[in-house]
């Protein structure tokens, strides 16, 4: 069984990844996130960061209508990904990361989440939870971190492996260290310090997390 492991689209299908994928043979693949594009509203959240508690917050800096426009447009930018992910006809199994939005998260209930797009389509969401492939358990969290460590937990009490964990984020001190110099977090290590624990304590066969633009590679947990 083959894995196309992919994730940080953020709305951006270039012809080198679609000149590379036509190359390689997959038959599943493993989403980890960031299909929107949120380069406004991080630049905007890094200008302001010690002012804010939530990316509303910016509607007292920056006012509603700039704010509703710029979500707008960050929410229509998942539409390239999710195309593009459609297209390569087959199951995509998918965690969902900090730039896209979901239905909880959009106060214009005119707009499209990300499970709306998703519906009906080979893209099956996973936020706290496992789907199989297989004999395989794909157990993923979606997110920045991991906002409900018990629920992921019992995730793992109630699957075996062979397991794959997919995140959005990194694990804590792998691969996880800002290189950007415009983040108000450089040079700290940013990573989930519950997936490590869980890694440590299940050991799944695979691990594997995107968010990190400044980090690839692949490292060894264990024996």
């Amino acid at each position: 069984m083959k894995l196309l492991c992919i994730g940080c689209l953020h709305g951006k299908i270039t012809r080198k990844l679609i000149d590379r994928l036509k190359k390689e043979e997959f038959d599943y693949v493993l989403c980890l996130g960031d299909l929107a594009n949120g380069d406004q509203t991080r630049k905007l959240m890094f200008r302001y960061w010690d002012f804010l508690t939530s990316i509303y917050d910016l509607e007292i800096i920056i006012g509603k209508n700039k704010l509703d426009k710029i979500i707008e447009s960050e929410i229509k930018s998942m539409m390239p990904s999710v195309k593009f992910l459609k297209k390569l006809n087959k199951k995509v199994f998918s965690v969902h990361g900090n730039n896209d939005y979901l239905r909880e998260n959009i106060k214009l209930k005119r707009l499209k989440s990300l499970e709306d797009i998703i519906k009906k389509s080979n893209i099956k969401l996973i936020r706290t939870g496992c789907l199989k492939i297989k004999d395989m358990n794909i157990v993923g969290d979606s997110g920045l971190k991991c906002y409900n460590p018990k629920k992921l937990n019992r995730v793992f009490l109630k699957t075996k492996n062979p397991r794959i964990f997919i995140t959005h984020a990194p694990a804590y001190t792998y691969f996880d260290v800002v290189k950007a110099k415009e983040s108000p977090k450089y040079m700290q290590h940013v990573g989930e310090k519950s997936y490590l624990k869980m890694i440590k304590k299940y050991k799944p066969i695979l691990h594997v997390s995107s968010h990190m633009h400044e980090h690839q590679g692949k490292k060894k947990l264990g024996k």
